[in-house]
């Protein structure tokens, strides 16, 4: 990079200094946020655009990377949300706390963001992207890691409010490792191959393992469409069954078990933040509840038109033999039995 010109410099108590927030020449007392040396600040003229300068040296070559990591994380300390895509839309999660260049494990972030207790890494991509080597010890980690494009900008200087719009930009967004489509998929295969089956009955019912201590056993149904929206369940797709994994066999590890994360939804393909699960798990109790009564209500409704044949069966003749056993042998009557008792089963 050459005639680079730097937006910020940093003062003695490490804090980002903007060019039109600092004192004139050296008496900003600023430094240079890579190298660390002494910064005169030039924004006393007119003509030529604001801008730090190194006071003995030649510009060094990180210095303006190095800016621009300092200003993402001032904008990110009064940012009140993380903008980033999720399935393809845009999506804002409230900021806890932000980190400059902390280390985590064997790798040093750019930015680490923590919004509603979840962390992310946040990588700003000026002069090199991130590779593939440390990809690979992010995806280790275990930890969503984003990068900023801020490429465009390598070789002129950006102020503080182009920067701030840039950072939320769709465009400039690209995933490193989204963390959470692991987690949807090791529930995914742990649930498909330890969960029970059940079955989707007549009326899209199915006999939910949370409503087995119901005394009525009418009761004990919700529709599927309930368990599409429920942490516990996997749908498969063109099959009549719902691999649930509210109960597991008891052989099953505890490690298999604690990937199980109640937060994540694999029908849905999404995990949960602290405060929406925690939102989700209140409601959940009484969203079971309505949907159980309005399938109970669906059942009785089922249940009243087979009381009201569309068709007059004729008395058999009074010689029959028939005509001396049980009502329960009639035809009507048997079928209606059976169907019943498809949905208790």
């Amino acid at each position: 990079m050459k005639n680079i010109k730097l937006p910020c410099g940093i003062n003695k108590t490490r804090e980002v200094v903007y060019i039109d927030d600092a004192k004139n020449g050296i008496e900003c007392e600023c430094i240079c946020p890579a190298c660390k040396s002494p910064l005169v600040a030039k924004n006393g003229g007119q003509k030529r655009e604001h801008h730090f300068a190194h006071l003995n040296i030649v510009e060094c070559e990180h210095g303006y990377q190095s800016a621009l990591h300092y200003m993402a994380k001032d904008l990110f300390l009064e940012m009140e949300y993380l903008t980033f895509v999720k399935n393809e839309k845009l999506v804002k999660y409230k900021i806890d706390s932000v980190e400059l260049e902390r280390k985590v494990s064997d790798i040093i972030p750019d930015i680490l963001v923590t919004c509603d207790g979840k962390q992310f890494i946040v990588e700003i991509y000026v002069t090199h992207s991130v590779d593939d080597e440390k990809k690979e010890k992010i995806k280790s980690l275990q930890m969503s890691a984003i990068e900023i494009d801020l490429s465009k900008f390598r070789n002129e200087t950006i102020d503080k409010e182009i920067l701030k719009s840039e950072l939320c930009k769709k465009e400039n967004f690209r995933w490193i490792y989204d963390a959470d489509l692991d987690l949807i998929a090791q529930k995914r295969e742990i649930i498909q191959q330890f969960g029970m089956k059940l079955q989707i009955q007549l009326g899209n019912a199915i006999r939910c393992p949370i409503l087995a201590k119901q005394k009525n056993k009418f009761a004990r149904f919700v529709t599927a469409d309930f368990c599409l929206h429920c942490p516990n369940c996997v749908y498969h797709r063109g099959q009549n069954f719902i691999s649930c994994g509210r109960i597991l066999p008891i052989v099953l590890n505890l490690e298999t078990r604690n990937k199980l994360k109640p937060y994540v939804f694999v029908n849905e393909n999404k995990v949960m933040f602290a405060s929406e699960f925690k939102k989700f798990d209140t409601d959940f109790a009484k969203n079971l509840e309505r949907t159980m009564q309005m399938q109970y209500r669906k059942f009785v409704s089922i249940g009243q038109s087979l009381y009201a044949p569309t068709v007059a069966y004729s008395a058999p003749p009074v010689n029959s033999k028939r005509n001396y056993q049980s009502r329960h042998y009639h035809s009507y009557y048997k079928r209606r039995r059976l169907f019943l008792l498809k949905l208790m089963v």
